[in-house]
């Protein structure tokens, strides 16, 4: 990675880790105050009529920004998958300046 790629990178990685510690936190304070909702979503009501997709996955236990484990884990692999793809960018870059730098 160039430098700005690798700051731009661990600062998302500092970001999405933070965030979601501080996101599990509020989670767990609200329903510890009232044992009400810990995040927005579990007031939410989906009805199947109107987003059957969406009911179909909260019925098999995922939720929509939640700071669970299920959406920390993609977040973490979306910011890895694309250091990838640009670390792999950035070494086809290098052989190619180097193959036509040869005399």
């Amino acid at each position: 990675l160039t430098p700005e790629q690798a700051f731009d990178t661990y600062s998302a990685v500092s970001l999405h880790v933070r965030g979601s510690v501080v996101l599990h936190r509020l989670y767990e304070k609200n329903r510890e105050i009232d044992g009400g909702p810990g995040d927005f979503e579990e007031a939410w009501t989906i009805e199947p009529s109107r987003a059957p997709v969406l009911a179909r996955f909260g019925e098999a236990g995922r939720r929509i920004g939640a700071a669970d484990d299920a959406n920390f884990e993609y977040g973490l692999e979306c910011i890895l998958d694309h250091a990838e793809r640009m670390i792999k960018a950035n070494t086809e870059q290098v052989h190619r300046a180097h193959k036509t730098s040869r005399p």
